[in-house]
């Protein structure tokens, strides 16, 4: 895995670092005191441990949401796929909660582009997708191995050529 894709699959990552970060520092910071809030008052001790306690998790939940991409961050690993490839595009749909009801709206003319070659499927960019749909020839992904991030694209070349 070169150094560019390296820190790709770490900027998608920074927001859960940070996050677990900030949980984790307020939860040491805050850890020690708990008992002195409860001797206070035990309204505050409540509000206190249950502020704690949501750091606790957002630190803890975050930074294992991580451990998956640090771990092919360090490690390096790849997997690849190779096969057909399958193109397919989905409308961008959301439930705004600022309308009256709820329902399902599908924004016209924006989609997300996904690229699927035997089990693995990835989001792409639209050019990608534009390219790909021009090809017909079997394609090999390369794929972080356990966070299962994209990272490059290549036609595969049959066994028989050399």
């Amino acid at each position: 895995m070169t150094l560019g894709q390296r820190l790709k699959l770490l900027r998608g990552e920074a927001a859960l670092l940070f996050l677990s970060a900030i949980g984790l520092v307020i939860s040491v910071a805050i850890g020690p005191n708990l008992l002195d809030a409860w001797k206070e008052d035990w309204i505050l001790g409540f509000v206190v441990t249950i502020f704690f306690l949501v750091c606790l998790i957002m630190g803890v939940g975050c930074a294992l949401m991580a451990i998956q991409t640090l771990r092919d961050f360090v490690v390096g690993s790849v997997a690849n796929a190779t096969g057909a490839v399958k193109l397919s595009r989905e409308g961008v749909t959301t439930h705004a909660l600022a309308r009256p009801v709820p329902l399902p709206y599908t924004y016209p003319g924006q989609y997300t582009y996904h690229l699927a070659i035997k089990d693995v499927d990835f989001t792409i960019s639209r050019e990608l997708f534009e390219i790909l749909s021009l090809q017909d020839v079997p394609m090999r992904v390369y794929y972080s191995r356990h966070a299962n991030e994209f990272l490059s694209l290549e036609p595969a070349r049959s066994s028989n050529s050399h």
